[in-house]
């Protein structure tokens, strides 16, 4: 396939399917879409709403930090909660 600028054509034999780092942030981000998702599950059986339809949160930089879903979760439904009873 040729890029816009014409310069370069990508085809499997240019392509290192083998990049450990590659292979680190495929991995990074399906451990970051599970933990996310039990923090929707347990957000869903609290309030009865996903975790994208409250407040926002950052949620990348709490994952990468070793926060627990279990206590993004609460923060979240917490500030939820919060501004609520503003």
């Amino acid at each position: 396939m040729e890029l816009r600028s014409g310069n370069i054509i990508y085809n499997e034999n240019n392509m290192d399917f083998n990049d450990p780092d590659e292979e680190y942030y495929n991995n990074l981000g399906r451990r970051f879409n599970i933990w996310k998702g039990h923090i929707n599950r347990f957000c869903l059986r609290e309030v009865n709403m996903g975790c994208d339809d409250l407040p926002d949160m950052p949620y990348y930089d709490c994952f990468v930090e070793g926060i627990t879903a279990r206590d993004m979760a609460t923060k979240l439904l917490r500030d939820c909660y919060y501004c609520m009873m503003e």
